[in-house]
């Protein structure tokens, strides 16, 4: 049975965007899911193969060996070095998750019917360093705020917030798309605000429901086990520390999608409720129908 459309461009209060966004979530949960395995996962994977061998490194030269009391301190570094390196990977992983969101969105509020990863690596490709010109820009404003004061890093992370969905849906330079975010939460801050508080609450919950039993029971593990006079970690541990890394940072990166769908949602209802687009469209189908059926 197909999935029933759901509207974007449709004005909605607290609650409707609430749940249109998980609605839209779990219609297309698999085919979202399919972009972030064959589009992000390849630079995932890359920057988990490397840094999970240097957390591991770094975990070998403390604990792991003759080295555990005076530990070089240059490899140390080294491994922090190739985890920072990775981090680059990591962060182009989640830009391509998120770009693949919403060109994915983009494609469904156009019409688009049985929507391929292809048909969204297509997009991707085309539009992927617009986005990323915004992102600079919109990562250096955020960044200022927050090192200046706190409060205006929080303002501007809120105000430039549909910075990307704009890009998406209005095909607009970094700079363009930047003023028209703060134009579109001009007088909708504190409710925009508000809705992003209780996303990120909402996606947290979820994915500390599975990180944080498997940190409780990794740190348990390493106080029981030291407090036995050990001085040396044994090699399983080194494999099993590997997977929850994959893990957690699998499951971060997913969880993400919550609050990408829930701004793409208010973006179009801030936009509907002072432009009335989707409004503009319906009448001008039903203007259409009527003319074909006189």
């Amino acid at each position: 049975m197909e999935n029933k459309r759901i509207e974007f461009r449709k004005e909605r209060d607290f609650g409707q965007l609430i749940s249109a966004s998980f609605d839209f979530i779990k219609a297309e949960f698999k085919t979202l899911m399919r972009l972030l395995v064959y589009i992000a996962g390849p630079m995932l994977v890359l920057s988990l193969v490397i840094s999970i061998p240097a957390s591991i490194n770094t975990l070998v030269l403390l604990y792991g060996n003759s080295f555990a009391n005076n530990a070089d301190a240059t490899q140390l570094f080294g491994s922090i070095g190739w985890t920072s390196f990775a981090s680059i990977f990591q962060g182009f992983a989640v830009l391509l998750f998120f770009v693949s969101v919403y060109e994915y969105i983009k494609l469904y509020v156009n019409g688009e019917n049985e929507i391929s990863v292809k048909d969204v690596w297509l997009k991707v490709k085309k539009n992927f360093w617009m986005y990323f010109g915004a992102g600079i820009l919109v990562s250096l404003m955020i960044g200022a705020g927050i090192v200046f004061l706190i409060i205006p890093g929080i303002y501007l992370a809120v105000a430039v917030s549909f910075t990307f969905m704009v890009v998406a849906m209005e095909r607009v330079d970094a700079g363009k798309a930047i003023g028209r975010s703060f134009d579109l939460i001009k007088g909708n801050w504190w409710s925009t605000f508000g809705y992003y508080l209780v996303n990120v609450l909402i996606q947290s919950l979820i994915i500390y429901t599975v990180v944080l039993p498997l940190s409780a029971l990794n740190i348990a593990f390493l106080a029981g086990y030291f407090a036995t006079g050990a001085e040396t970690l044994p090699i399983w541990y080194y494999l099993v520390y590997g997977l929850l890394s994959f893990v957690s940072t699998v499951l971060a990166v997913a969880g993400s999608l919550i609050m990408y769908v829930a701004i793409s949602f208010k973006y179009f209802s801030l936009v509907e409720a002072k432009e009335q687009i989707g409004l503009k469209q319906q009448i001008a189908q039903m203007g259409a129908v009527q003319d074909e059926d006189q």
